[in-house]
């Protein structure tokens, strides 16, 4: 040390210094790839899910969506034959505190669900847990923001199949006829401009916008009735709480309203008779129902029909369902059907949903002993989980 120089010691004490912040700016670089290392780790163990669905490839879907969201979740998918009471994996129902599930084949098993916290249905609707079920003390969400586009497509179908008589020109094929006049507007009921027609929705939510937009797309007047006119942002002509007057002026009547104590019969007894006070010039108007069967019983539907205050009545939903063999709406000349399929769960939608809500309710990326520890077992914020069910408005 003594035959250093004055600049040499200098020099040397410059380099002892830069070495200190070399090893403090890599142990800084390590602690932090040591959280981000824990912190995955925790998130791995957290997201544990039970399944139980018929939607196929649903489980890789998932897997696929959270990966990209950059999560991790590891499933347990189950029939529900393990799952019931006798089943071989009862318990693990029984302990479930997440579970991604088709509402219609677990609805008879959620009063045994004792640690449920959250359920993510991976159907629109979900009367069968209304129905089947009194455990309220969970968060349920329903899938929802990916049906809009499928029931358009099903509404517009039909609107144009009717208007245009494409029924009666598979019937005039099979009976080798020539018949253009009758697709043609001298003919009493032969089509009309779109643009002469008004579209009533009874309701008007994520779904209904999109059967909003593509009526307007075909130049209909687009009239909504709602109870509350709170929505001001819907691109409709007419928004009104009155019933009535959407079935006065309506050429096309489309249910879109889920089933509640208020809505359930909001069509019954003969409340379709306003349809039959329009113009006499005006053809009886067409009722479409894609929401749900109870919002007007099925003696009431059929004497509407009868009675022609309605000319046809398109249903995808019914009052009881499946529909009966003793029902008299499967041979009605004026009816047409389908066994609601006006849109269906696709394991892609039903993924890209339940990724966005598993890391909203996981938003701290804790392990669940960790959370339940820090929490003392305290829920997960569940405000902002997406299309979350309020129990007492039954939707």
């Amino acid at each position: 040390r003594t035959s250093r120089t004055p600049s040499e010691r200098r020099e040397a004490r410059k380099l002892f210094v830069y070495d200190l912040f070399v090893l403090y700016d890599l142990f800084v670089l390590s602690a932090v790839t040591l959280a981000l290392a824990n912190r995955r780790h925790r998130t791995m163990l957290v997201q544990r899910v039970l399944v139980c669905s018929q939607i196929p490839g649903l489980c890789a879907a998932v897997e696929r969506a959270v990966t990209a969201a950059g999560g991790h979740v590891a499933l347990q998918q189950r029939s529900p034959t393990e799952l019931q009471r006798g089943g071989a994996w009862h318990d693990e129902w029984r302990r479930a505190q997440v579970v991604l599930c088709d509402p219609g084949i677990v609805a008879h098993m959620v009063d045994d669900a004792a640690e449920l916290r959250w359920m993510q249905s991976t159907w629109a609707g979900v009367n069968t847990i209304f129905s089947s079920s009194c455990k309220r003390d969970y968060t349920l969400t329903r899938l929802g923001g990916c049906f809009g586009g499928q029931m358009a497509e099903y509404v517009l179908g039909y609107l144009i199949m009717l208007e245009r008589r494409l029924l009666n020109a598979k019937s005039d094929q099979e009976s080798k006829e020539w018949m253009p006049g009758t697709y043609k507007p001298t003919d009493p009921l032969g089509p009309r401009p779109f643009n002469t027609l008004t579209l009533g929705l009874l309701g008007c939510g994520d779904i209904g916008s999109k059967i909003a937009e593509a009526g307007k797309g075909l130049g209909m007047r687009v009239v909504v009735f709602r109870k509350t006119l709170q929505r001001t942002n819907l691109s409709v002509d007419l928004v009104t709480p009155s019933i009535e007057l959407l079935l006065e002026t309506s050429d096309y009547i489309v249910n879109i309203l889920p089933s509640t104590p208020q809505t359930r019969g909001l069509l019954s007894g003969d409340v379709l008779r306003k349809c039959a006070t329009r113009d006499a010039s005006r053809r009886p108007a067409v009722f479409i129902n894609v929401g749900r069967g109870d919002v007007v019983d099925e003696v009431s539907l059929v004497k509407a029909l009868d009675a022609e205050w309605l000319s046809s009545a398109v249903l995808d939903v019914f009052e009881v369902e499946p529909l009966p063999s003793t029902s008299a709406l499967w041979h009605h000349p004026k009816v047409l059907m389908t066994p609601h399929i006006s849109a269906v769960s696709y394991a892609d939608d039903v993924a890209e949903l339940y990724a966005r809500n598993l890391l909203i309710y996981y938003a701290q990326g804790k392990g669940q002993q960790e959370e339940e520890e820090e929490n003392n077992g305290k829920d997960h914020d569940v405000t902002k989980l997406l299309y979350k069910i309020d129990w007492d408005k039954g939707y």
